[in-house]
């Protein structure tokens, strides 16, 4: 396992630490995943104007698509697609589905830089709605 530093940010909780009455803070390991499961949730060059050309992911595009043979295929591809351009991210492992009452989940296993394999329920949508369920 490398030292790398994937530093700190917000947790997406927002939950407030009791002894500094600020926000909760995630840090390394953590603060990648939270990182890259960002990155997977984000719509594709919506962060554009800020900057940061070619983040995201083009599954959210098939969102109220309910055709589901054609969905699945496309969302792996271009989440697979959204993690290879992730620097923190060295090999997407495996990448599973499940589809239970209309909900999408999306299961990756990657291989971060720093040689940590980590397991992420990327995404959860229902395919109806085309509503994210990972808020």
């Amino acid at each position: 396992m490398k030292e790398i530093d994937f530093g700190c940010d917000l947790d997406d909780s927002f939950e407030i630490d009791p002894e500094t009455g600020d926000f909760k803070l995630i840090h390394d390991d953590d603060n990648a995943n939270q990182g890259i499961k960002n990155r997977l949730l984000t719509t594709y060059d919506e962060l554009a104007e800020l900057g940061y050309f070619k983040y995201g992911n083009n599954a959210n595009y098939f969102l109220k698509i309910t055709d589901i043979d054609i969905v699945i295929p496309h969302i792996k591809i271009y989440t697979k697609q959204a993690l290879d351009r992730d620097p923190r991210v060295e090999e997407v492992i495996e990448m599973n589905h499940k589809l239970e009452d209309n909900i999408l989940s999306l299961y990756i296993r990657v291989l971060k830089v720093n040689g940590v394999t980590s397991d992420l329920e990327a995404i959860r949508w229902d395919v109806f709605t085309g509503r994210s369920l990972n808020e």
